[in-house]
């Protein structure tokens, strides 16, 4: 955990009990794996999405909606929050930064909304013609307004007649966790869902 967490723990003397953890992670996969495979198959690959129209180029033109949460802007290090499914892969067992990767936490809004363009540009050659795109997306030190107008930006150069076919919906995030170890801290204050059609 980020050492603020741990120094918050140490002077609230809030230690967890020790548990076993893979007896405890052993009968979670045997309660996921027990009711057997899905009917439905589906493709997986660990590539950066600006090259999924390579990786996939067997469903070129085919996709007809993008169910996703891109990176929000300057919140996460994704590889500090991922370090214990990291270390079940065989990594370090405690977090590490920018070992695996440096292009995980944008802090300039030109390169955020960048990165999403060379993104969208990655999924555009999948997607039929008016495919549909749910996208939930936040950010730290944005408005509403300027996430919305800048993902709209960000979207056009691949997707010239992208337009909402929903009303887009923001939600307040109340009790971040943050919160409890750093009060007062400037986080991601909401998320907004977006419905589009592409």
């Amino acid at each position: 955990k980020p050492e603020y967490s741990l120094r918050y723990w140490r002077e609230n003397a809030l230690w967890a009990k020790k548990r076993d953890v893979f007896s405890l992670l052993r009968s979670r996969a045997h309660l996921r794996l027990s009711g057997g495979l899905p009917e439905r198959q589906g493709h997986v690959a660990l590539r950066d999405v600006r090259e999924a129209a390579i990786e996939f180029s067997s469903f070129n033109g085919q996709v007809r909606a993008v169910i996703t949460s891109p990176p929000y802007f300057n919140i996460t290090n994704y590889e500090e929050d991922q370090w214990l499914r990291l270390w079940f892969l065989g990594h370090s067992p405690h977090p590490t930064y920018g070992s695996i990767s440096n292009d995980d936490r944008y802090g300039k809004k030109d390169k955020y909304w960048q990165f999403l363009a060379e993104a969208w540009a990655g999924i555009g050659p999948l997607l039929q013609e008016n495919a549909v795109l749910v996208c939930r997306i936040g950010g730290k030190g944005m408005s509403e307004s300027e996430i919305t107008s800048g993902l709209l930006k960000s979207l056009t150069p691949s997707f010239p007649g992208v337009h909402p076919i929903k009303r887009r919906h923001s939600t307040k995030l109340k009790r971040r966790q943050t919160d409890s170890f750093r009060p007062g801290s400037a986080g991601c204050k909401f998320e907004i869902d977006y419905c589009l059609r592409l």
